[in-house]
Parts: structure tokens; sequence; C-alpha cells
């Protein structure tokens, strides 16, 4: 079974001293995510997709440590990037998330995005996130106060977006409909997805020859527009069921969980 990375940043960059033009604070943004992209782009890596549940979680987050005076890759609450990811967007199904913070509380100085990306990359931690070829996706967040500055990055590495609700109870033995959009930069054509049944001894019937064992494979209809719909089969009974994703033999495991009655 292959497992999912996560990255997590547990260093932090604290740089005061420098100031930067104001610019707005998404051209700021995009700025950033654009000199990110190009870092990249230069060592022979691929580039970043903008995705707007990052960009607004790294924003809200950005505002958050400006409102509480901290810094710091865990909040007031304990909870980290994977969690506030987690918390806030639970429909982005995800093999990894990484994150970057700076702070600068003077404006004395010329400062700008790609100064911020330098620093990064001059930190061995932050320079593993920013050029981690397993990142697809990104999200940068500002916020200023007067004088101080707040920056967020969050890198991932999403599969699936879901795109449609599920009824709140979920019933065992019944079968539903999950609209998704397909996230990954790798080929669908040998994508795949299962659930994990409750029971990992469970024996699953495909056909009259042959069964798994814990394990349910899920139904992919694909739409033209590279969206897909995910026939959820509850067959094993209550409790909980984990969805599993991947590309033919090499998948990520628990990603969601389904809670069965």
């Amino acid at each position: 079974m292959k497992v999912c990375k996560s990255a997590l940043l547990l260093v932090m960059l604290l740089i005061s001293g420098f100031g930067w033009a104001r610019n707005s604070d998404a051209d700021f943004a995009i700025r950033i995510f654009e000199q990110t992209n190009s870092e990249r782009i230069s060592r022979g890596l691929a580039e970043m997709v903008l995705d707007k549940d990052l960009q607004r979680l790294a924003t809200d987050y950005s505002q958050k440590m400006c409102a509480g005076g901290f810094f710091d890759h865990r909040d007031p609450d304990g909870l980290q990037v994977q969690d506030r990811l987690q918390q806030e967007y639970p429909g982005l199904i995800h093999c990894g998330v990484g994150e970057n913070l700076y702070m600068s509380d003077r404006s004395n100085n010329s400062n700008n995005p790609d100064y911020i990306v330098r620093r990064w990359l001059a930190s061995p931690e932050h320079r593993k996130n920013l050029l981690d070829a397993e990142f697809t996706h990104m999200g940068v967040g500002i916020y200023r106060n007067g004088s101080k500055l707040y920056v967020t990055q969050i890198l991932a590495s999403p599969i699936l977006r879901l795109t449609s609700r599920l009824p709140r109870k979920l019933v065992a033995n019944e079968s539903y409909r999950l609209d998704c959009e397909y996230l990954s930069p790798r080929s669908r054509e040998d994508f795949n997805c299962s659930l994990a049944t409750p029971d990992p001894n469970a024996r699953i019937k495909v056909d009259l020859f042959s069964y798994y064992t814990g394990l349910i494979p899920l139904k992919c209809v694909w739409r033209k527009d590279g969206t897909l719909t995910l026939i959820l089969d509850f067959r094993a009974g209550s409790g909980e069921y984990k969805l599993q994703a991947g590309w033919g033999e090499y998948y990520y495991s628990d990603l969601f969980t389904f809670k069965v009655l």
C-alpha cells in the first residue's frame, strides 16, 4: 500500500527591516506565484497552478496571524496547515501539503515579492517546499496592517475537488453519485478509485470468480470537460469507508472518510 506524503514546514522565517512597494495585495500575491514558478522552471520543474481554495486559505491565515499577533505554522488552536485545509476545504482531496511563511514589520526600505521568494530559497526547509516536484498547486495570501506584512504560501498536491454534496446521512447498501473536478496533472487514463471497507477482512465480490478483500472498486464516469462522477458503493455495511485513489498499482489511502449508518 502506498501512503500519502505530507510535507509540513516547521521552520519559520521572520524577516524584519524591509519595506514593500504599495502595489495591491492581489498583484503582490500573483508576483510571488509567478516568481516561484520562474524558479521552478529554471530548475527543470513543472510550474504550479494557482488554486482558488488554497488562495483563500492562505489569505485567511495571513489575516489571522496579524489579528492574533502571532507568527507560527501552528495557530493558537493548535491547528497546522493540513488541519486547516481539512477543516475549511474538506472537499479538496489531496496527497500532500506544505506551507511557507514570511513576515516583515518595517517599511523603511524597498522590498518586493521577488525578495521574499529569494529569502525562502536561502532557507533549506522553505526551499525544500518551494522546489518539491510533487507539489502541483499553490495559493498565496497577503495581509498588511500599517507597516506589517504577512505572507502565507500554501503548496499542495490535489487530486480531486468535490463539486456536489452528499446527503447528510449515508445509508449502508445504498449507492450515491459524487461529482468531482480532476485536478492532477497526471493522465486520467489509468486513474482509479476505491473504498476501503469498515471491516478490512470483508470479501467484496466483483464477478463470478473473483473478489477483493476489504476494498470496493468504484466506477468513474468521465465527461468531456475532464470532470468525473464517482459511483459510491457502500455494500459492506455501516461504519467508516476510506477513499483511495491513484494510478495503476500506485495509490494514496485515507483521502476522505465517509461515515455510513
